[in-house]
């Protein structure tokens, strides 16, 4: 193992750990790397208060992190309320980071605002720097849920606000944005211009100008490797509390409970579900912690998954990011195959397809309007008959 690798391990095993990163920051001086100066500003920075921060000590840091190997850079970060994306559509294959905020449209959809390296912003729709601002100001996106909404997060649940102490502004949110898009694109070149509108009409139908995206978590190993991941949200159980976490699964089978956080196998978060430590629910009057955003109170709520099923569709994420067909896709064909020739074999196989699924995730096994309601038709109708075998 070289001298390197064996600093990058321990950064990335211990990114909190500053005397280890001044160390590797010595070392590569004594070699003439101008890393080192990277290093040393981005201790600077990460030691002085947020609220202490000044625009000299973040100017240094985006000059001193400018021109280097953002792969490199990748390995340097520390744990945070974001994480870092990377997606092929719209093309080419770009790189962004994630920032924590909410999505109102009626409900407060806890969601991030995406930035991309060439000025492309995902806030529920692609947009440039210049909508995003006028998404900002007209509160579509917003750094906080009012007292008596509705808050909801996708793929486990949803709560009335009964009270919350949010910590964000729009301001920080705008400036958060304006900092990822000077990392990762420093020079401002190519930034996206969509001429004031996002939309565009094409034979009378009016498309979104970029379309649908597919960013995704990765991570970089101590060697160089870009390993893509999925997202999961869970509930951690803390003294005064609970607290959302970011269930980062790759496709090397490892995870983190939070971006840049100590890696797991998945059967450690297994035992965590197990030991109680993780939870899919809260009980009416509980307080939740919003990494990055604040707190909030939960009142009447809605919860609709199980751990055991969380735990199948962590299994299912890590199928599909090695390249197998998910649970879903499996059950749709089979779907399909059953209806192009509906013989008792192939409603078997339909049947061990959709009992795959995990089961909050069987409505996408259809369309929007029916969802799994002919699936589940034709396995109650024959019920008797496929159990008796």
């Amino acid at each position: 193992m070289s001298e390197e690798l064996a600093f990058l391990r321990g950064v990335l095993a211990n990114p909190e750990d500053d005397t280890l990163r001044l160390v590797y920051a010595d070392w590569l001086q004594e070699r003439g790397d101008p890393r080192a100066t990277f290093v040393r500003a981005e201790v600077e920075w990460h030691r002085t208060e947020p609220d202490a921060r000044t625009r000299r000590q973040r100017e240094r840091l985006h000059q001193a992190r400018a021109g280097f190997d953002a792969r490199w850079l990748t390995q340097m970060d520390r744990p945070s309320p974001g994480w870092r994306l990377v997606r092929t559509k719209p093309t080419p294959k770009t790189y962004g980071k994630a920032i924590p905020a909410f999505i109102h449209n009626g409900s407060y959809f806890l969601s991030t605002v995406d930035v991309y390296a060439d000025g492309a912003i995902n806030c529920w729709g692609f947009v440039d720097v210049d909508l995003f601002r006028d998404k900002l100001t007209q509160g579509w996106v917003t750094p906080e849920a009012r007292i008596g909404g509705t808050l909801s997060i996708h793929n486990l649940g949803q709560a009335r606000v009964l009270s919350a102490r949010w910590e964000c502004s729009r301001s920080d949110i705008k400036h958060q944005v304006m900092d990822a898009l000077r990392e990762l694109n420093p020079r401002r070149e190519g930034l996206l211009d969509m001429q004031g509108n996002s939309t565009e009409i094409r034979k009378g139908v009016r498309y979104s100008k970029l379309g649908l995206g597919n960013g995704r978590p990765y991570r970089v190993s101590p060697t160089g490797d870009e390993i893509l991941g999925a997202e999961l949200p869970v509930l951690e159980v803390v003294p005064d509390g609970y607290r959302l976490r970011r269930w980062l699964i790759y496709a090397d089978g490892l995870s983190q409970l939070g971006y840049a956080t100590e890696l797991r196998p998945l059967e450690a978060v297994a035992e965590m579900f197990e030991q109680k430590k993780l939870v899919l629910s809260v009980p009416e009057g509980a307080w939740v912690a919003l990494d990055g955003l604040g707190r909030f109170q939960a009142g009447e709520g809605y919860w609709s998954t199980k751990p055991a099923e969380r735990l199948r569709e962590a299994a299912d994420i890590l199928d599909q990011l090695n390249g197998r067909p998910g649970a879903v896709q499996r059950c749709i064909e089979a779907h399909q195959a059953y209806r192009a020739d509906p013989t008792r074999e192939r409603r078997l196989v339909l049947r061990r397809a959709y009992a795959d699924v995990p089961e909050h995730l069987r409505r996408f096994c259809g369309d929007m309007d029916s969802k799994d309601g002919p699936i589940r038709s034709i396995l109650s109708r024959f019920a008797s008959e496929d159990e008796s075998e």
